[in-house]
């Protein structure tokens, strides 16, 4: 990396970020440990739009790769799903699917695939199709459990193929 300028400093947060994650367009996304989100515009440093909190820390977010959906995973294990381009519509945002016993680590969403792959403290990788861009319902397709070891963090292959996970035993 290059030594740059700072470029612009968002402070939307009544509480610590916790994660922070680019999505393939011109989009920032932010979370807080009290689950508020803010949407930035990459080009103008604005904010587009925001979620107030829930009172649970984000643990893992991502964007779908046509750009039009993110992902959040907080500490109760509860994915939130929404729409980029409404962050404010409370009718964006999509909450309540319970798909881990403690925090979600990781969230990937496959290239040119309408399946999404979670990852959790609890052992479990989780793999669900999203049937819908524009009010998704997630409809699980398979998981895997690793012996009650917990799965601090991870990442996929964009292919889908291959898995590299972090666990809490080394």
């Amino acid at each position: 990396l290059k030594s740059r300028k700072k470029e612009a400093v968002l402070s939307e947060h009544n509480r610590s970020v916790s994660r922070v994650v680019f999505s393939p367009g011109k989009k920032l996304l932010s979370a807080d440990t009290n689950g508020g989100l803010c949407l930035w515009d990459t080009d103008s440093w604005r904010l587009s739009g925001s979620m107030k909190p829930d009172g649970h820390a984000i643990t893992a977010a991502a964007f779908s790769a046509d750009d039009k959906l993110f992902f959040c995973g907080n500490e109760k294990g509860v994915l939130i799903c929404g729409n980029t381009f409404a962050l404010n519509n409370e009718e964006s945002v999509f909450k309540g699917m319970k798909l881990h016993q403690s925090a979600i680590t990781g969230i990937f969403a496959l290239n040119n695939d309408p399946q999404i792959l979670t990852t959790g403290k609890d052992g479990y990788v989780k793999a669900s199709q999203i049937k819908s861009q524009y009010n998704p319902v997630f409809s699980p397709t398979a998981e895997y459990f690793q012996d009650g070891r917990q799965i601090l963090c991870a990442d996929f292959h964009q292919g889908g193929k291959m898995l590299a996970a972090g666990l809490n035993d080394g």
